[in-house]
């Protein structure tokens, strides 16, 4: 397990760079999630695998409610604010590969094992692949936010590592993130998340389950859906982090089927 995630780790961050070297010089400076400019989403993620893998980061996730978690951020952040650019880019790949290289030697039993979180009690592995959506979702802001730099891949150009990654770091934490927002009393909803190239017969892909009236969450839900949802991991992703906004059914690549009241309560929701 150890080694698949960092396979994730080292593909998104190589894709990152890419994207990053991609970005003119005057560009840096542009809004991208204000009041962050770009230089400031990518000082976060120097950051943060910066004190993941010097062991700063874990003690902030197990904070309650994330308070410590978000202030941190913000410091850390401002603590980067005159690095240059290239000196940013060297300190990314840097961290990267060291932290790439720390998970691919946690044994795969050590990464099963429950941590408390600001998402619940969840395995280590999630904390990770949750680290692998905040990177995707970065670049998504960025290549919004720059016009000389292409949109990130979706679908079949994502890296399966990196899709299994998005899935489960989105899957394993609805019940601590979405779920308990929901204001909703019965109803079957099955998700069929597509982890690489979409195809109906074969395509990689995670099935989890919503029964409402049971409250009961994951892989194993066995009853009838009301409604079938199917839709490619970086979408989810997007949907989750509100990138993506779901309003009448009008998310490319989303496909419901049943139930469509029930689908758009549950798309809408998924958004903080």
């Amino acid at each position: 397990m150890g080694r698949r995630l960092a396979s994730a780790l080292e593909a998104q961050r190589s894709a990152t760079l890419d994207l990053l070297r991609a970005v003119p010089a005057g560009d840096w400076a542009r809004p991208c999630l204000p009041p962050w400019r770009v230089h400031d989403v990518v000082a976060h993620l120097v950051a943060v695998d910066e004190a993941a893998v010097t062991r700063r980061l874990l003690p902030l996730m197990r904070s309650g409610g994330g308070a410590d978690l978000e202030r941190w951020t913000v410091e850390a952040v401002a603590g980067l604010a005159d690095v240059e650019p290239a000196e940013l880019l060297a300190r990314l790949a840097q961290a990267g590969a060291r932290l790439a290289g720390v998970v691919a030697r946690v044994p795969r039993l050590a990464m099963r094992v429950q941590v408390r979180t600001v998402y619940g009690r969840r395995p280590l592995a999630v904390l990770v692949c949750r680290r692998i959506v905040d990177e995707w979702v970065h670049t998504a802001d960025i290549a919004a936010s720059v016009p000389a730099v292409p949109a990130p891949p979706t679908q079949s150009a994502v890296p399966r590592a990196v899709g299994d990654a998005l899935a489960t770091g989105v899957l394993d934490t609805l019940p601590a993130l979405v779920l308990p927002r929901l204001d909703v009393r019965a109803g079957v909803l099955r998700l069929v998340v597509w982890t690489g190239p979409p195809d109906e017969a074969h395509g990689p892909r995670r099935t989890w389950g919503i029964d409402f009236a049971r409250r009961q969450y994951g892989p194993r839900v066995t009853a009838r859906p009301d409604t079938t949802v199917r839709l490619h991991a970086a979408t989810l992703a997007l949907l989750a982090e509100g990138r993506l906004r779901w309003a009448e059914g009008r998310v490319p690549d989303v496909v419901v089927e049943g139930d469509v009241t029930l689908a758009d309560h549950v798309l809408a929701g998924l958004a903080p």
